[in-house]
């Protein structure tokens, strides 16, 4: 019986291993005293399809709040070296007012075995100020069929 509880602990600390490592890896940043939380990813879809998530969360409602700058990069040999894929900025589907969350859901044509990653700059501002940070660098995938 021992042997058994001995077992099912292990596996449980393994498994919450496991799942904070991987939460860790999309995990939005803490950022300022406009900006509580920011991120942006990727991830694969069918027929080479990327999909690109950027989500800002302000600590309260400002008068602007979106991304700046949104830097799609790609790698076509398992990621040693990266290229500018697409580039958004100064879009208006990029900002929201009156607001305090943003996210926007990009869809990029992507080519089958490359590897995709992104990047964005965001922003809250009202009438006292603002901020504004670079999200990390979201963690490559790869498109597929």
């Amino acid at each position: 019986m021992k042997k058994f509880v001995r077992r099912i602990s292990a596996a449980a600390l393994v498994v919450a291993c496991c799942i904070s490592l991987s939460l860790s890896a999309f995990a939005a940043e803490r950022a300022s005293s406009y900006l509580s939380m920011y991120s942006a990813y990727t991830s694969a879809a069918d027929d080479g399809k990327i999909e690109i998530v950027v989500s800002v969360i302000a600590n309260r409602r400002v008068s602007e709040l979106g991304a700046s700058y949104i830097l799609l990069e790609e790698s076509d040999d398992g990621g040693r070296t990266w290229s500018t894929a697409e580039e958004f900025e100064g879009e208006s589907w990029m900002t929201t007012t009156d607001r305090s969350t943003y996210s926007a859901i990009l869809t990029y044509q992507g080519i089958i075995g490359h590897q995709y990653r992104v990047t964005a700059d965001v922003f809250a501002e009202d009438e006292n100020g603002g901020d504004s940070r670079t999200t990390p660098t979201s963690p490559a995938v790869t498109a597929k069929r």
